[in-house]
Formats: C-alpha cells, sequence, structure tokens
C-alpha cells in the first residue's frame, strides 16, 4: 500500500476477490493493485483487461496511454482474442497476429495471456520477434503442464488457483472427449467471498459430462461429490483405484499440496 513508484508499462489482469487474509477488505485489495500505474506519468503505458469491470475502469484513473486487451468485446484500439486468435486492433482494423494452432499452450486464457504480453512489449519489441518468442514458449510445472503417462493425460495446474484460472480450465476440458477425474483443491485467501466463490465453482463442475468430480479442503459445501479434508486422504482413495483412458485436471491452492497427487499419478 505504501508504493510510491510506478513502473513505466504496467498492466493489470483480473481484480478478484484475493488475498484477503493480508488486506482487511476487498477495497484495500484493490487500491493496493492500483498502486503499479497510480505512479506512472504521462508516458506511462497502462494494460488492462476491458472484460473485467473493476480493470475496466482503472483506465479512468490512469496518468498515461491505456490499451485494453477483450475477449469478449470487439475493441476499436487494443488486442482481442477472437475465434482462437490473437489480433491486434488499430482505428477498427484488425491484424492476426497469432493462433491456438500456433503456440504450444493451450486454453483461451492463454491466449489472453498473450495478448496482454504483446501489448506490454510492443513499444520494446518488433511483434514478429515476439511472436517466435511465443510459439516456443512452454509452461512451468504445475502450471497446466500437461503429462501423458501410459494411456492417462494428467493436467498439473496445482501450483496456484483463482476463479478465474479454474474457470479458463474446467473451459478447456470439457470439450475433451476422455473420462475425466477433476481434482479440485480449495482456493484460499478469499475470506467472506470464499463460499460464494466456491459455490460458483460447484456449479460449473457439475455440468461437465463423463467426469468425476473429487474435492479436497473444507470449503466446497457440498454433498454432491467425494470430499477429502486433506491430499493423504485423497492419495490413499486413488491408490485403490486404476484408471485408463482418463484425462486428469489437478488444480487447488499452493498450500493444499495437490503436486504430491501429480506425482502419485505420475509413477
Amino acid at each position: 500500500m505504501g508504493m510510491e513508484i510506478s513502473p513505466q508499462i504496467a498492466a493489470i489482469t483480473n481484480v478478484t476477490p484475493n488475498h484477503l487474509n493480508i488486506h482487511k477488505d476487498f477495497e484495500e485489495y484493490i487500491d493496493a493493485k492500483k498502486n503499479i500505474f497510480k505512479h506512472q506519468d504521462e508516458n506511462g503505458i497502462l494494460v488492462l483487461n476491458y472484460d473485467n469491470e473493476i480493470t475496466r475502469s482503472c483506465g479512468k484513473e490512469a496518468n498515461g496511454k491505456v490499451v485494453f486487451f477483450s475477449s469478449k468485446e470487439k475493441l476499436d484500439n487494443g488486442y482481442i482474442v477472437d475465434d482462437d486468435i490473437v489480433k491486434e486492433c488499430n482505428d477498427k482494423v484488425t491484424k492476426h497476429i497469432i493462433s491456438i494452432d500456433d503456440i504450444i499452450l493451450r486454453g483461451k486464457h492463454n491466449l489472453e495471456n498473450i495478448a496482454t504480453a504483446l501489448a506490454i512489449t510492443s513499444t520494446l519489441v518488433d511483434t514478429d520477434v515476439a511472436v517466435e518468442a511465443i510459439k516456443e514458449f512452454k509452461s512451468d510445472d504445475h502450471r497446466f503442464k500437461i503429462n501423458k503417462i501410459n494411456d492417462n493425460i494428467i493436467i498439473d495446474d496445482s501450483y496456484n488457483s483463482s476463479y478465474e484460472s479454474v474457470i479458463g480450465g474446467i473451459n478447456l476440458i470439457k470439450k475433451m472427449p476422455n473420462r475425466k477425474v477433476i481434482i479440485l483443491g480449495d482456493i484460499l485467501e478469499l475470506g467472506k467471498y470464499s463460499y460464494k466463490i466456491h459455490n460458483k465453482i460447484l456449479r460449473k463442475v457439475k455440468k461437465i459430462p463423463n467426469s468425476t468430480i473429487l474435492l479436497v479442503g473444507n470449503q466446497f459445501r457440498t454433498s454432491r461429490f467425494r470430499q477429502f479434508s486433506d491430499v493423504d486422504e485423497l492419495i490413499k482413495y486413488l491408490n485403490n483405484k486404476t484408471f485408463y483412458d482418463t484425462l486428469f485436471y489437478i488444480k487447488g491452492s499452493r498450500k493444499i499440496g495437490l503436486e504430491k497427487v501429480v506425482e502419485m499419478l505420475k509413477k
């Protein structure tokens, strides 16, 4: 909260309830986020998500140039994700930059991340150079890392969790024909918003066909799906099961320790 300097180029991709264990409320968290651009001068560049109401409104407070990106709207200027293609928009004229077919990363949320990266680096490197680097970029361990083990696919997204990242992962895997085992750990640091957000996720996952939902922690309040108090209890359950031609999606806050489940399934 005490920042007195902001970077010349800054970006805010989303603002939703998070880190409320160290902020007194959501408003203080929003104010903390704004510090990243609050002290820019007229030469600063601020990249914002047009689709998030809070980040969009930040544009009104910017001191310098604002560049928006969107996966829902056709912008006159900025970057958009349209039909799985990232496009640059200048005065309502769009230019194809890169497609989902060109990259290793999967999911619409990663196209949004690419749009953000292109907006941030547009004044620093040639777009063609940036595109070549993006084509070769691979996810780190535990960040939507896809592992193929025998007949099974393990999508390891266990590093951390938020509502947006969970929904992004779910939206991708629900299109896949495989039998699915979806393992979700609690999202921590949500404060008073915890029940509401976990319940929204439950409403989403129950619509996924051909899936088994396994929950770890105490924030998902439901009797519809099997729940486990901790990772060790889940591992004991999985060790007694046999899986083939199954897609596992594993997602949860870092403190839940779901990477242990990934390592067990990879053996």
